[in-house]
């Protein structure tokens, strides 16, 4: 296990053997990351702050589920998305309009 600290990021890592699992928090000027990666079937948790954006995505392997979050000046966007048959919800907000839809495949 080791803790690094430089002058602008914090490193966090736990490795087992060939199915290792890797934990980071890295802690930029404008942006906060953290992944979980597991061996060959990996989940992945990464938590991404800009200036104008929240991400948050979680995925499994090769059906994959993609959670996003997405927060800019004028839309907000959250998708579900699930490996073939993928159902995709949006929540966009314009200026003038709010437009929400399901959609499966």
């Amino acid at each position: 296990m080791r803790l690094t600290q430089g002058s602008s990021e914090a490193d966090m890592r736990l490795t087992q053997g060939s199915s290792d699992a890797d934990m980071k928090i890295t802690t930029g000027s404008s942006d906060a990351d953290m992944q979980i990666t597991t061996g060959f079937s990996e989940a992945d948790i990464e938590l991404t702050l800009g200036t104008s954006e929240a991400d948050m995505r979680l995925t499994r392997g090769s059906s994959e589920t993609d959670m996003r979050l997405t927060r800019s000046s004028s839309e907000t966007d959250m998708r579900l998305t699930r490996g073939t048959n993928e159902a995709d919800m949006r929540l966009t907000r314009g200026t003038s309009e709010t437009d929400m839809r399901l959609t499966r495949g």
